[in-house]
């Protein structure tokens, strides 16, 4: 499985001149992305959104903007946008689009771990049939 790593930028449209989206640390097993002003080194006060990497789902973190998520380029008010999305359209409360991230590759269904259940916790009883063919 793929992890980001600190301070990656994360590719993405939308935002102005020298403002990105870049991976800051994980917080309880959620990936904590920043939104940072590269020409300065300032980050932008409480705006934070968050990957839960179980779920594939994309969320705010915070009081500040962003508010809403979409899988597609339609605005809704939802609050977070899950099942591995190759894009994360992020919108401002007003319904205008903020940003459009492309799904970094620690953020696709493909990077994460494939689970296999060994069978049923049950026991069962085989029976042996005979078939006689004349």
């Amino acid at each position: 499985m793929s992890t980001p790593t600190v301070g990656e930028v994360l590719t993405h449209t939308g935002l102005g001149a020298g403002y990105q989206w870049r991976y800051l640390n994980t917080t309880n097993s959620e990936y904590i992305i920043e939104l940072w002003y590269s020409t300065t080194g300032a980050t932008q006060t409480d705006q934070y959104i968050k990957f839960d990497p179980s779920t594939g789902t994309w969320s705010d973190v915070g009081s500040g903007w962003p508010k809403y998520f979409t899988a597609s380029n339609t605005f809704a008010t939802t609050t977070s946008v899950s099942g591995y999305p190759a894009s994360i359209f992020v919108w401002h409360s007003n319904g205008s689009l903020m940003s459009t991230i492309t799904a970094p590759n620690w953020a696709t269904a493909s990077s994460q771990p494939v689970t296999h259940s060994a069978g049923s916790s049950s026991s069962s009883t085989q029976k042996k049939v005979f078939c006689n063919f004349w």
